[in-house]
């Protein structure tokens, strides 16, 4: 499932995260991928549902995390073409199921 999430923080997550885990629970996704999330408001969220998240390594500011029910492992980041002035990622994650890595 994916989810662009508007840049929920911590500070705003009381009710806003708890609508967001409701609508993305009823879903019942083993993972998630969150766009525009502060790494605040994807914590809280990942915590409200049992997820555990993943986030590009020393990336604070509003970007891509990726929540899942199964443990989950960082492989890479690959830096796109910048044509906007603000650059891209691509974000590679190995998630371990019961059937083996995925």
């Amino acid at each position: 499932m994916t989810y662009n999430i508007g840049g929920i923080q911590a500070k705003s997550t009381g009710e806003s995260a708890e609508i967001l885990a409701a609508i993305i629970t009823k879903e019942s996704p083993d993972i998630v991928m969150l766009q525009e999330a502060f790494e605040s408001g994807a914590k809280k969220l990942a915590e409200l549902m049992g997820y555990k998240m993943l986030s590009l390594p020393g990336e604070t500011n509003q970007h891509v995390r990726i929540l899942s029910r199964h443990p989950i492992q960082f492989k890479a980041a690959i830096k796109l073409r910048d044509y906007d002035g603000r650059g891209k990622n691509v974000v590679c994650a190995e998630v371990e199921t019961g059937k083996g890595p995925f």
